[in-house]
């Protein structure tokens, strides 16, 4: 994904302060994928694109929260980024859920709202 395409997808979301960019591992044949998420409780998450096996990923990780912290700065958020946040969420999940075989239900929710 290009830069500008990436800081023009954050604009269509106003009201959500994107703070972290992860890489989800879910498991199985699944590759793994970009995500921007908020720090809300929930979390809302944007997904970015699927990461190909051969890809640097902690480069990726890096470029993009590059990229959202320049996003904060074109719109004079004063926002303090975290480091980019460790790619293994399966530890978030319950563990009822995490023993489970892959599915869509255990992807992230994506932004049902603008």
């Amino acid at each position: 994904m290009e830069k500008q395409h990436f800081l023009t997808r954050l604009g269509q979301w106003p009201k959500i302060q994107f703070s972290e960019v992860c890489i989800t591992a879910c498991g199985g044949s699944i590759q793994p994928e970009l995500y921007v998420r908020d720090r809300a409780d929930p979390p809302r998450w944007l997904f970015i694109r699927r990461l190909g096996g051969s890809e640097n990923h902690d480069g990726l990780l890096t470029i993009y929260s590059q990229w959202l912290a320049e996003f904060h700065q074109q719109r004079g958020t004063d926002f303090c980024l975290p480091p980019p946040f460790d790619r293994a969420f399966e530890n978030e999940l319950p563990a009822e859920i995490s023993d489970a075989p892959h599915s869509a239900a255990l992807r992230p929710s994506l932004i049902a709202e603008r």
